[in-house]
């Protein structure tokens, strides 16, 4: 096992790391969340290794491979079906009881949101709270280890389709691309993309939290079983933002500047906004988009590419494949189609 949280979560600077058999490229970096891509290739060692210690509280998930670790909280072995849980400022030393490495992927997030997570949705089982006389952790995980659950494993997945789909987007940086993906698999090195896919990568992420660590089981405690007590402040909370989104879907907020402008943290409003809207923030503000793109494809004779900067997409293949995911074709097609005369068969 090769994981060091010192160096696979770039707090600054370098986005890109090989040192020894530890080839390490960042994938993402928002305010609220930081992933990265981590290819071990160390040999069989029974012995453990040196004492590293955390940056960052984190969730360490495994792509391929097995590694066995140790933490004051106790020792665990981290494979595909088993989550390394790591609390910012606490020790911890690996060691490898197979050869040919390991494949992981490490998520960083401020404790605040793994608190919310853990308060939400955590249950004994796999990480949250000490209880019945134990130690408090220093830090929101009690547990070394979560069971990653199969809807975990599908978020998981989500999550590097997305981050891979913005390394490949033009106008992000890329020229690591092809070499990435050829040496690290599906996800591509990239610490940058356009504010709207940030939005998205969050919020992915933040529901694969939440999958981590209710452990494949039911919220703790759901959205509905709270609204006797918070209807209304979630209900303003997800109407503030639709409004605000609404009133200019080309805006780009992040995820915590969405929350702060309601009052709530970036993983409650995720949560709550799913739940009462049926998708994610990204996906609404995408159709409030491609909504005032039909209108505008049918009243102006702007080209494409300025359309779609104008709403907010990062480029014109951005806006014209999100436009054709949606409503099945070009933004092009849609515009000769508006322009056709109107027949008594297109009426009836």
């Amino acid at each position: 096992m090769c994981y060091h949280a010192t160096s696979r979560i770039p707090v600054s600077g370098h986005q890109d790391r090989d040192d020894g058999h530890l080839h390490t490229r960042r994938l993402h970096a928002s305010e609220l969340i930081r992933v990265s891509d981590t290819l071990c290739t160390a040999e069989r060692n029974l012995a453990w290794g040196t004492t590293e210690v955390a940056r960052a509280t984190q969730v360490v998930l495994v792509r391929r491979g097995v590694f066995a670790y140790r933490t004051p909280r106790g020792a665990s072995l981290a494979d595909a079906t088993s989550a390394m849980l790591l609390n910012a400022g606490e020790e911890y030393e690996v060691r490898h009881p197979l050869a040919g490495g390991d494949h992981c992927t490490a998520i960083s997030f401020d404790e605040a949101t793994v608190e919310d997570a853990l308060r939400l949705d955590g249950v004994a089982s796999g990480s949250g709270r000490s209880a019945g006389g134990r130690t408090r952790a220093a830090g929101p995980f009690t547990q070394p280890a979560a069971p990653v659950p199969v809807q975990a494993m599908v978020r998981h997945g989500a999550l590097l389709r997305v981050l891979s789909a913005r390394a490949a987007a033009p106008g992000v940086r890329s020229s690591h691309v092809s070499d990435v993906n050829a040496t690290l698999g599906a996800a591509s090195a990239t610490g940058s993309g356009d504010a709207g896919d940030t939005l998205q990568a969050d919020e992915v992420a933040l529901a694969l939290l939440g999958s981590i660590v209710r452990g494949g089981g039911p919220a703790r405690g759901s959205v509905v079983a709270r609204r006797a007590r918070t209807e209304r402040r979630w209900n303003e909370a997800v109407e503030g933002i639709r409004v605000y989104l609404a009133e200019d879907p080309s805006r780009n907020d992040s995820l915590p500047q969405l929350a702060r402008l309601v009052h709530v943290s970036p993983y409650h409003l995720a949560r709550v906004f799913r739940a009462q809207t049926g998708m994610s923030i990204h996906a609404y503000r995408t159709r409030l988009r491609i909504a005032s793109a039909l209108e505008l494809l049918t009243a102006r004779d702007d080209d494409l590419t300025k359309i779609g900067l104008a709403l907010g997409f990062a480029s014109h293949s951005h806006f014209t494949s999100r436009f054709s995911a949606l409503t099945g074709m070009s933004p092009t097609a849609w515009r000769e189609l508006r322009r056709l005369p109107v027949t008594g068969a297109l009426v009836n």
